[in-house]
């Protein structure tokens, strides 16, 4: 494989189930995150290995790995994370971001926004990126597509390439100065120096 990339499921729908499919074929290990184990199982997929406290799963006499964490600072998805950071890995794809209450679902966006890794959670009709700064993105996009850039701090020399809103070396800061912006061909290109940047736009997006 070119890239060492970790699929993570977290235990809540993995639709759009059609790109689910396609990313763990291209994937280097297959993360369960507890109760997601046995959402795999239905969908006839083995991960690679099962994290969590298991309140929502029993691996039982399955040969599959399993990393129990009862540490209760931090959620699932977080521990997952911490994995992946720590073997190295380079690219993170995220399934089930939205599940349980409406407060559980912000904390895993939030845990998404902190973590300084390339990730990618995709929604049944959204995907949320989190770029880095100091490395240059192109991103596969449908051209016409409405995104939006989110941070919760102050972005230093921002550019982008490829929509209708250029932005040359410029601040980009919290409200609504990044919202619906339009790609103008099928690639947009980020960079940036300093700073937490989210990415959000309809349907599938991916690394170039």
């Amino acid at each position: 494989m070119s890239r060492n990339i970790a699929v993570i499921c977290l235990n809540y729908d993995l639709d759009p189930i059609h790109h689910f499919i396609d990313q763990i074929a291209n994937s280097s290990i297959i993360i369960a995150c507890d109760g997601a184990y046995e959402r795999l199982l239905f969908e006839g997929i083995q991960p690679h290995l099962v994290i969590g406290d298991f309140d929502s799963t029993h691996v039982g006499e399955s040969k599959v790995q399993c990393i129990l964490d009862k540490n209760e600072d931090i959620n699932d998805f977080e521990k997952a994370l911490n994995y992946t950071r720590n073997k190295g890995i380079e690219e993170i794809v995220v399934f089930g971001l939205l599940g349980g209450d409406l407060q559980h679902q912000f904390s895993n966006q939030m845990i998404l926004f902190g973590h300084e890794q390339n990730i990618r959670a995709h929604t049944p009709d959204s995907t949320l990126m989190r770029l880095l700064p100091g490395q240059r993105y192109s991103i596969r996009i449908e051209k016409g597509s409405t995104f939006s850039l989110f941070t919760n701090d102050c972005i230093s020399d921002i550019c982008i390439e490829g929509a209708k809103y250029s932005l040359k070396n410029e601040t980009l800061s919290i409200g609504s100065n990044g919202l619906h912006n339009k790609s103008v061909g099928s690639v947009i290109q980020i960079e940036y120096s300093e700073g937490r940047l989210l990415l959000l736009a309809p349907g599938i997006i991916r690394f170039e």
